[in-house]
């Protein structure tokens, strides 16, 4: 018990951990998955007024899926080009991401890159 508290202290794992040690490269292995984004979203059930509903569904969509980065450069070079800021642009993909999901590409990204 005691060297766990000093493990825990320390930040450190110990040598008779239960859990495997990390692995020093990962795979990327695609397959068939058990379900598709749209249903994983809806299995967590958030009251509609839940203050903090929005930011979570948009960092749950921000982990599961990417826009093509090049289509994206592009994008962004063209509202900067009509004098948008970078905020603004930002604020669009927050509140107004059927704009940008209708006009840029997006992937689920490999576990590599998660």
């Amino acid at each position: 018990a005691q060297a766990e508290r000093a493990t825990a202290a320390t930040g450190q794992a110990s040598t008779n951990s239960r859990l495997d040690p990390a692995p020093a490269t990962i795979q990327d292995r695609f397959r068939a998955v058990g379900g598709d984004g749209f249903h994983y979203f809806d299995r967590p059930r958030i009251p509609i007024h839940h203050e903090m509903k929005k930011p979570y569904k948009v960092a749950l969509r921000d982990a599961w899926y990417m826009f093509d980065p090049k289509d994206m450069k592009e994008k962004e070079d063209a509202l900067r080009a009509k004098e948008w800021t970078q905020a603004d642009i930002d604020s669009r993909k927050y509140y107004n991401f059927a704009w940008f999901r209708s006009r840029v590409p997006r992937i689920v990204p490999p576990p590599s890159c998660l």
